[in-house]
């Protein structure tokens, strides 16, 4: 006879599943918010309204050949290659850059990334290189629009002396570009533009001026410590992303570049504090060996390219086809339930248990009666039909066991009978007990024979 248990959901399953969806959303909302933060690109900065992103963009769809990454041989080194520096610092020879006064936290930081005066001059002495002075604070990027406060105050920017002036009446306007032999460029439109000194001309050489208002594009020679010459770019708007979206600031942007005529070998946007290059103190050239062997030194670190821009991408998607792959099949399948017992093996477990306390209580009468009514009630269950109520109630099953045996096998009954009897007899000894024991279990097997049973009598014991 088998018996067949359906299990039964608790009614707190369905707010541990809840719960469990909530934690899993969770924790896969803030992974996925740390990949980007760590690995959301190359140069948050570069992206943001006072990057130069856009500008890379802008170029290679003119034609010119930009480059990812900054070169690493003699072959294909700077000289060819025009360098352009955003410089996202007011003063490169400060290099605390500590807020004091608490107006950074209120404005935004006006040295986002701090680049020192050698680092500078080292990116010099590599090759032509197009730098571009500061003019906004941070605080332009996280509010989304230009205010006269958001500026760098003009006295605190400071490049190799040279000072920058603004008009007085600070706003967007339309101004007309000259080059050097005053020929018209175009039309620019700059919010608060800003022009170098008049001291310019003694010691740089203006290629392009703002008509009544100054030089904004100019060619340093010998200015750096070692001699080092440049291009510098007064006002950033010209090239970045916010200025490339203003009138016709792109078209613009191609001619300033333009009357480098240094960009023959294409243009590098350097968007790295450092000289962008180990070797570049040293001039700007990676050593290569004659023979045409790679020296880049190979290290574990390598392996962080794979989890930077565009890869972290890759792995962001991981994540969330992960968290919905989990969240999903949670839903479907629902939580873990736990295995329900069949009752027959609840009874063996239940009988177990009490023997173990009536084997240590050392109470080997009750320890045999609970054994015997076991043993009653399985062969109760294996040849006797589903019990029914009568007018005297329910009979036990030695009672209905006698019953059937009586009318099928009188002999059979009377040795039961004998048998139920000397096991339960009260004044036997442990030993004779035992022994009425034994011949019990000899007569269950003979009815189990009998009825056409198995002859293991202990099989359904053991379900």
């Amino acid at each position: 006879m088998t018996t067949n248990a359906t299990a039964i959901p608790t009614s707190s399953a369905a707010p541990r599943e809840s719960i469990f969806s909530l934690v899993l959303i969770g924790v896969g909302a803030v992974v996925l918010i740390l990949l980007l933060l760590l690995f959301g690109g190359p140069d948050t900065l570069g992206k943001s309204a006072i990057g130069f992103d856009g500008l890379g963009v802008w170029l290679k769809h003119q034609g010119v050949q930009v480059p990812e990454t900054p070169p690493r041989t003699k072959d294909s080194g700077w000289k060819n290659l025009l360098r352009i520096v955003p410089i996202y610092d007011n003063d490169l020879s400060d290099n605390n850059n500590e807020d004091l006064t608490g107006e950074e936290r209120k404005l935004g930081s006006s040295a986002p990334r701090p680049l020192s005066l050698d680092n500078f001059e080292a990116k010099a002495a590599s090759g032509p290189v197009l730098a571009v002075l500061p003019k906004w604070r941070t605080g332009f990027v996280s509010l989304g629009k230009a205010h006269p406060s958001l500026l760098i105050p003009e006295d605190k920017i400071d490049f190799y002396g040279e000072s920058v002036a603004r008009g007085k009446v600070v706003g967007l306007e339309s101004l007309s570009l000259n080059g050097a032999d005053g020929k018209p460029l175009g039309t620019a439109t700059i919010y608060g533009l800003q022009v170098f000194g008049e001291e310019i001309e003694d010691y740089c050489e203006p290629l392009v001026s703002v008509d009544k208002r100054g030089a904004i594009l100019a060619q340093c020679s010998d200015a750096g410590t070692n001699g080092e010459s440049f291009f510098v770019l007064s006002d950033p708007d010209f090239l970045d992303n916010h200025g490339l979206a203003l009138g016709d600031n792109a078209g613009l942007a191609t001619k300033l570049i333009a009357l480098t005529g240094a960009h023959a070998g294409g243009i590098y946007i350097d968007n790295k504090a450092g000289t962008g290059h180990q070797a570049a103190s040293e001039g700007g050239e990676v050593p290569s060996s004659e023979e045409g062997e790679d020296t880049h030194q190979r290290s574990i670190a390598d392996l962080s390219r794979f989890f930077v821009y565009p890869f972290s991408y890759v792995w962001a998607g991981l994540v969330m086809m992960m968290a919905l792959a989990s969240w999903r099949g949670m839903r479907r399948f629902g939580s873990a339930v736990e295995p329900v017992e069949s009752s027959g093996a609840s009874k063996r477990r239940t009988i177990e248990a009490s023997g173990r306390i009536l084997r240590l209580s050392g109470s080997e009468s009750d320890l045999v009666a609970v054994h015997v009514q076991a043993r009653l009630e399985t062969l109760a269950g294996a040849i006797l039909p589903a019990r029914k109520a009568n007018s005297d109630g329910e009979l036990s099953d030695e009672v209905r066991i006698g019953r059937v045996l009586t009318r099928r096998s009188p002999p059979l009954a009377r040795q039961f009978s004998d048998a139920l009897e000397g096991v339960r007899d009260p004044s036997s000894a442990d030993h004779q007990r035992f022994a009425a024991l034994d011949l019990f279990e000899r007569t269950l097997q003979e009815i189990w024979n009998e009825f056409g049973r198995s002859a293991s009598s202990s099989r359904r014991d053991r379900r």
